[in-house]
Order: C-alpha cells, then sequence, then structure tokens
C-alpha cells in the first residue's frame, strides 16, 4: 500500500474535559482530508467541521481552551445525528491525529453511546510519538512547537478543524 496514493484524513476533538469515561463529550469534530500531488505535498485539503451539542454545560476551563461557549452549540445536533457523517469521513482511510489516543477514545465512546462502531481503517498514525522520534531535539512535541519547527501554518489553535489541519500537514512533511 502506497499511503500517498490512500485517502489520509487528519482530525481532531474539542471537548468538555479530559475524560470521556467520566462523561465528558465532544463539542467539535473537524477533519481534514489531504490531497497530496505527485510531488509528495499537500495540494488540497477537504475541510468539514462539525459542532455538537455535548447535552450539558461547557465547563469554562474547556471554553478557554477552545474558545467555545455553550451559546456555540445550543443549536447545534447531538453526536447520534452526526454519527453517520463521522464515520463516513473516517472510513477507510489513514487517520492522522495528534495524540490519536486522546481523540480515538473520545470519538469510540460517543460513537458507543448511540450504539456505533469505530470504521474500518487502513491505519492510524499518531502525530506525537512520530515526532518524539522523528525531532527529538524539540524540547516539547506540542503541535504548536511542532508545526513550527516544520513552517507548518497553524492558525486559530484548539480549533478542531485548524488543529486537525495543522496535524495532517505535519504527518506530510514528517513522513
Amino acid at each position: 500500500m502506497k499511503w500517498k496514493n490512500c485517502r489520509i484524513v487528519a482530525f481532531d476533538t474539542e471537548t468538555t474535559g479530559l475524560n470521556p469515561f467520566d462523561g465528558d463529550r465532544v463539542i467539535e469534530f473537524g477533519a481534514v482530508e489531504l490531497i497530496i500531488g505527485p510531488s509528495g505535498h499537500v495540494t488540497d485539503v477537504e475541510a468539514q467541521d462539525i459542532m455538537i451539542n455535548p447535552e450539558m454545560p461547557i465547563p469554562r476551563a474547556a471554553s478557554r481552551i477552545s474558545g467555545i461557549v455553550d451559546d456555540d452549540v445550543a443549536d447545534a445536533p447531538v453526536f447520534a445525528k452526526v454519527a453517520d457523517r463521522v464515520i463516513e469521513l473516517l472510513d477507510d482511510a489513514i487517520l492522522v491525529a495528534h495524540n490519536l489516543v486522546f481523540d480515538l477514545n473520545f470519538v469510540r465512546v460517543e460513537l458507543g453511546r448511540c450504539g456505533k462502531h469505530w470504521p474500518k481503517t487502513r491505519a492510524e498514525v499518531d502525530t506525537l510519538p512520530l515526532s518524539q522520534r522523528l525531532l527529538s531535539q524539540l524540547r516539547s512535541h506540542k503541535l504548536e512547537n511542532i508545526c513550527r519547527h516544520l513552517g507548518v501554518p497553524l492558525d486559530n489553535a484548539h480549533r478542531a478543524t485548524h488543529d486537525a489541519e495543522a496535524t495532517g500537514r505535519s504527518f506530510v512533511e514528517l513522513a
């Protein structure tokens, strides 16, 4: 399998907290399909941003990080209403995320709540250990630092689609 010929989808979530197993919920899901040109560089992206009503108040600490407040998601659909769209975006792709386990756990728990399962993927890549291995000279492997080192733009950090695009572009540079 040549990875450049596969669908490559980077994704990220913004959440009400840090633990999906204790009731924290997804409030934003962002996915970016990367189009890779013959040169091996990203030539285009197709972004999907989905705001989600978590059916609970968003804690101030979470709002301080993402900038997302209750009013932003008040009229958004609940996760169950967008679950099939999320599965379709991730299905049969090489998935890329920064700190993959965090986002994967949140999406898996949300899918489980509505009786759905994680899609069949071609591969799942975490840019955090990848950067730790390939960019060992960096003191911190936060997405912002990796992007700065690789020259990848990261506008509006801590918003799902922006982080997903930066993660995807970083993956291509690292690969």
